[in-house]
């Protein structure tokens, strides 16, 4: 799969979690934990999202690393014949 095509899925995914984040604290009632809820949510919500950064960082730098070893072991077979 693409790089762009990862980052476009984790832009729409984070659009669509803050649409829903808010419609869910819109319809929360105020109550004696409700300011704890939300801060819990928050924090729940930015540690996800540093995961999905992560992890896309990190499949950029795989993909990068395999195609350099790539072109390194077809340096070597094209050596030998």
């Amino acid at each position: 799969m693409p790089n762009w095509f990862l980052s476009v899925v984790l832009v729409v995914a984070a659009l669509i979690g803050y649409v829903g984040t808010n419609n869910l604290l819109d319809n929360l009632k105020e109550g004696a934990h409700s300011n704890t809820f939300t801060a819990a949510l928050d924090i729940r919500v930015f540690l996800w999202y540093v995961v999905a950064v992560v992890c896309l960082v990190w499949y950029q730098r795989s993909i990068q690393e395999l195609k350099r070893e790539a072109i390194v072991a077809s340096r070597l077979v094209g050596g030998e014949r």
